[in-house]
């Protein structure tokens, strides 16, 4: 029974495992610690020696051991399964329904559900998303594997795509962002914003582009090089002439990494929000302060909408169908409408 199944319970701030006899005694294993990291990573091996039904943390682990590797989105998707380790401590697979992942959701939205020292913040069905999808991907993995079976897993239903930004910078904006990341001392500042300007890659396809990627002699880069097909496509972008001079300028200054932005490693959204801040101090624009990563992917799709390119090509230099290109970006167009006007 559900009630019977071994479970992590905090008295007087100790995490301690309750589980039962075969006789059904309440039976009490007092782990000596207040660190929910700690006290999972006890259970987990509790319930690895017990046998038995698996719970989602075991789940997590072999997934993270047999496919994180593989994954190009790998920060954000540690990230998310260190998140579901911590909400589904004891849960065992026959746990995880639709009640218990509504109730993750609303945790994770009210901050109830939180690492350590952020309790409290909240965050947007958007920024749930994430973990919904590695949680689903961490029970399709081990189905996959035949360690549960598929009639006993639940049906998660992953949250809709937050409604595309509506910030949109001009050109001229954008070259005071550019302007501004050269002023840092850092060269990958500089390095990554002309990146996402120039390709409209996202931000983490720009954080980890290798020069392995890069073809200088047909100046293309191939994002998706080296990485699964997934939902996020990472297209070849053609080198235009500005982004082609910086190149020759990166690989000339031999920078100790093997990433082409020359960042030892992590995400850049500290460094562009230094630029943003640079930026908005010496002009006032309040686009700059609210500017994330994504601004300039979003700015380039509109301002080429604006100039005419075809919605195909928009579409191929983002690596997102047609369908979507045109729902996001169709109004932009110079002719849109306009022959429905002309009567």
């Amino acid at each position: 029974m559900k009630d019977k199944q071994p479970r992590l319970q905090q008295s007087a701030g100790q995490w301690q495992i309750i589980h039962y006899a075969d006789n059904g005694d309440r039976k009490v294993i007092h782990l000596g610690t207040h660190r929910i990291v700690d006290a999972s990573a006890r259970f987990y091996k509790f319930m690895e020696e017990r046998g038995g039904e698996k719970t989602v943390p075991m789940l997590i682990r072999d997934y993270e051991r047999e496919r994180l590797d593989e994954l190009a989105n790998f920060g954000q998707r540690l990230s998310s399964l260190r998140m579901l380790e911590l909400a589904f401590c004891d849960t065992v697979v026959s746990q995880l329904d639709a009640s218990t992942i509504n109730a993750f959701i609303a945790g994770r939205m009210s901050g109830a559900i939180a690492f350590a020292g952020r309790e409290g913040r909240k965050v947007t069905l958007g920024g749930v998303r994430p973990d919904i999808v590695a949680l689903k991907a961490v029970i399709t993995h081990a189905v996959k594997q035949n360690r549960i079976d598929v009639r006993a897993t639940p049906d998660i239903n992953i949250p809709k795509n937050p409604q595309p930004r509506s910030l949109v910078m001009t050109k001229g904006e954008i070259e005071t962002l550019i302007d501004d990341a050269y002023s840092i001392p850092c060269k990958w500042a500089f390095n990554f914003i002309m990146l996402l300007s120039q390709t409209a890659c996202r931000r983490g396809a720009a954080e980890s582009l290798l020069w392995s990627q890069v073809d200088m002699e047909n100046r293309l880069i191939n994002f998706g090089l080296g990485y699964e097909e997934s939902s996020k496509k990472r297209p070849v972008v053609p080198i235009n002439e500005r982004l082609f001079k910086l190149l020759e300028s990166i690989k000339g200054d031999r920078l100790p990494t093997d990433t082409v932005i020359g960042h030892p490693g992590g995400s850049m959204v500290y460094h562009f929000k230094m630029a943003c801040k640079l930026a908005f101090s010496r002009t006032g624009n309040i686009k700059f302060q609210k500017a994330s990563s994504h601004t300039m992917r979003h700015s380039w799709a509109t301002n080429a909408a604006r100039r005419g390119v075809p919605l195909a090509e928009i579409a191929a230099v983002l690596g997102d169908s047609v369908a979507v290109v045109s729902a996001n970006y169709l109004h932009f167009q110079p002719d849109y409408l306009r022959s429905a006007m002309e009567g």
